[in-house]
This record gives structure tokens, sequence and C-alpha cells, in this order.
């Protein structure tokens, strides 16, 4: 596989060893053509046991980028940290499918369970985050086998100013029918079902909110408000504060960034 053999390159283990020193080395590459760096990230994350930070210079290219290392990392070590707003479109205008990106992405993150690698660009990094000590205490988990009551659920999602409706169809809703409950999270590309057996959870799958059918089975899922509209009154830190420290940062270019 071409993805192996790049790693097979004298320059490779170089790069590695470099990045693997405690004394916060700087490298600076060229001549990575087409979909070198691609491959050259992509070969990173498998050996390195940190998160990978890819700063591009705009959303587009920074899509692109995107795009290009999900056809080489697997789509759970993936994340595309976006901004939450439509600025070409009109000055703070939300865009909720970028929202749900950018809470699912920092969800992750906050979690710390897995080593990610991280895109993103100026835009999305100016934008200031919640703490993570803030968004643990308004996330919900939820798991296969938990013994939880429906009615718990139900204030939490009050407290989190969810809307009670008869069927979700946008994030911030749930609805409960018996012992089955469904909750769009801002987290989540798609609504969630949660089905019941007593006090207990059977199980988890997301749905299509077209013709409620089900898309995939979940073991367990973590639910958020809106982090940039009912936590706004929360204090906010720079990105660079919610990631960890050892964190390694890739950027296309630091004079842009700088001055964006």
């Amino acid at each position: 596989m071409i993805l192996h053999e790049y790693k097979n390159h004298p320059l490779f283990s170089k790069v590695l060893e470099k990045l693997q020193e405690k004394n916060n080395s700087q490298l600076f590459f060229k001549g990575l053509l087409g979909s070198s760096s691609s491959l050259l990230i992509a070969n990173l994350s498998e050996e390195i046991n940190s998160n990978k930070l890819i700063i591009i210079d705009g959303h587009e290219s920074a899509a692109y980028f995107y795009n290009d290392l999900s056809t080489v990392i697997p789509s759970d070590k993936l994340l595309f940290l976006l901004s939450s707003y439509k600025r070409m479109v009109k000055e703070d205008q939300k865009d909720t499918s970028a929202m749900l990106m950018r809470t699912d992405a920092l969800s992750k993150i906050a979690n710390g369970h897995k080593n990610y690698t991280i895109v993103t660009y100026a835009e999305a990094l100016s934008e200031k985050v919640v703490s993570k000590s803030t968004l643990e205490l308004n996330t919900l988990p939820l798991k296969v086998g938990l013994e939880i009551d429906i009615e718990f659920i139900t204030e939490t999602l009050y407290e989190y100013n969810f809307e009670k409706v008869d069927f979700v169809f946008e994030p911030g809703q749930f609805a409960v029918r018996g012992g089955i409950v469904d909750i769009f999270s801002f987290s989540s590309e798609f609504p969630i079902r949660i089905d019941f057996f007593g006090d207990e959870i059977d199980s988890i799958k997301t749905f299509d909110i077209e013709n409620q059918l089900s898309i995939n089975k979940l073991t367990s899922v973590a639910i958020i408000p809106d982090l940039q509209t009912d936590l706004s009154n929360e204090k906010q830190i720079p990105f660079y504060n919610f990631i960890k420290e050892n964190t390694i940062v890739f950027a296309y270019d630091i004079a842009y960034l700088v001055s964006a």
C-alpha cells in the first residue's frame, strides 16, 4: 500500500525522531506536492501517540485536506474543527451543520480517550470555546445497560434548554413515547433513539428524520446542549488552552495565521 511505502522513505524516520523529542522542535517542510502532506501526516498519526492539529489557511482548503485525510485515516480518529458561523453569508449567522461538527469535535477532544488528527483553519481557531470542566458539567453521557430514569433524562434536557416535541427534526429537540426517547443532540449529525427496558437502556441508535429508519447502532452517546448559545455566559477560553499540551501543530502558512 502506498501509505506504508511512504513510511519507508529514509527521511520519514528522521522526521518522526525530531517530532518525538521533548524540546519543542520546530520543523519546516518544503516540496510536499499533491497529496504528499496528507500521506506524511497519516503515517505520523499511526506512529505518534498524541493529538495532531493541522491548521490550513482557509475553510475551503481545510475541507479539501480533510477529505484527503479521510481516505487514509480511520474516521474515528479524524476530526474537522469548523467555525460555527457562516461569515461569508451574513455576519454572525449560525451554520447548523458546522456547529454540530464543531461540538462533536470538542466533545471528543475533551473526552481524551483517543489521540486525534484535527483539521482546522484560522477562523475556526479564533472562535473561543468553553472549558473542559464546563463541557463535562453540561454533558449527559448515556450507554447501553445504564439504569437511568426517563424522567431524569427529561429534566436534564429541560435544563439544557431542549424543546419537547412530538417528533424531533432539528438539534435541541427531544420526544418521549412510552419507553422510547428520541434526542437530537448538538454533538451529532443525526438524532438518536434510546429504547428502554424498564429503567435500563436497552439500545441506542441514530435514525433518519425523514423515514424514521435506524442508521447506526451505538454503545454510548453524549448529549450536549448548544455550546454557542446556552453556555454563552460561561467563561470562554482559546482553543489552544483546550487541547492537550503535547499536541503537535502543523501549519501551512504561519505568516497568514499570525495576521488572520
